[in-house]
């Protein structure tokens, strides 16, 4: 099918007399960088729907794509994230450079700029699953072109996420010169030094089982490494209720989605058991119980 479009292509061209001029064709500049490959759930539904909701929805999700692109790219620490959204996906590239140190801050911020992606679309019911990866890119948002090793790692590892989650890809415990996932997990999170504290983020960046591990009969660990992106919301008591509002009307709403917001209320479940901010109330509490007999 693709040799014929393309004869069919070229032979157009030269009926018509235009030359192929392959001195336009893309340069290709490979850097490596951490790239997020993320994948908004649900969308083919909405965009084969023909309801004003199901628009109006699509509308909002690309709204918010385009200001949560422009408050990221303000973000001096984060200026330097490459963001691009076609469809239903959403990639996201920074480039490296031979320090681990400095490494390990851009991947700090790297995964503070998609927490906040994941989040803010969680607020208005809009729901996605991703993984983050490293690897050779080469990457021009302004042309929509993105090629390399890293776009594909990424791309592969998000169909094993299953719920609307971002994995984390194993390799980048070593890539950032760490032993063990733990080291990893505690560097990021600012363990050491009393835990991450900026004006845009105050909370875990990667989900820390091992501060769970007495509470995980219903949150079973499958995986390593994953985002901790809704912890935030504990010091937004207002974003937490919108998400959990959310969570309530869909987990009754279609069987076939109901293990993916399942995961997220047990996630957010033993979050609140842990969690010491004023946010985690005796009303949340109740509400995420009373949807756990669902």
């Amino acid at each position: 099918m693709v040799s014929n479009w393309l004869w069919y292509f070229f032979k157009t061209l030269l009926k018509e007399g235009k030359p192929v001029d392959l001195r336009n064709r893309k340069s290709i500049h490979y850097k490596k960088s951490f790239c997020a490959f993320l994948d908004i759930l649900g969308f083919e539904e909405l965009v084969q729907s023909n309801s004003a909701q199901s628009k109006e929805k699509l509308e909002k999700y690309f709204g918010l794509i385009k200001y949560i692109q422009e408050y990221i790219n303000e973000i001096d620490s984060k200026s330097g994230i490459s963001i691009l959204a076609i469809s239903d996906s959403i990639v996201l590239s920074y480039e490296m450079t031979d320090n681990d140190q400095d490494n390990r801050e851009r991947f700090k911020n790297f995964l503070i700029a998609i927490c906040i992606i994941q989040s803010t679309l969680a607020t208005y019911d809009i729901w996605l699953r991703g993984a983050v990866t490293v690897g050779n890119i080469s990457f021009n948002p302004e042309e929509n072109f993105i090629v390399g090793e890293g776009y594909i790692k990424s791309f592969k590892l998000e169909k094993i996420a299953k719920f609307p989650r971002v994995l984390i890809d194993i390799s980048l415990v070593k890539e950032l010169g760490f032993i063990y996932t733990q080291n990893l997990i505690d560097s990021i999170n600012k363990k050491n030094e009393g835990g991450i504290n900026l004006e845009n983020w105050r909370s875990d960046l990667i989900f820390d089982w091992s501060k769970y591990s007495d509470l995980n009969d219903s949150f079973k660990q499958d995986i390593p490494l994953f985002l901790d992106s809704f912890s935030e919301c504990f010091n937004d008591y207002n974003k937490l209720k919108e998400i959990i509002k959310h969570l309530s009307n869909n987990i009754l709403t279609d069987i076939r989605h109901y293990e993916k917001y399942k995961w997220v209320l047990n996630y957010l479940i033993i979050k609140t058991k842990k969690e010491r901010s004023s946010h985690a109330t005796t009303e949340i509490t109740s509400i995420l119980n009373n949807l756990l007999m669902i």
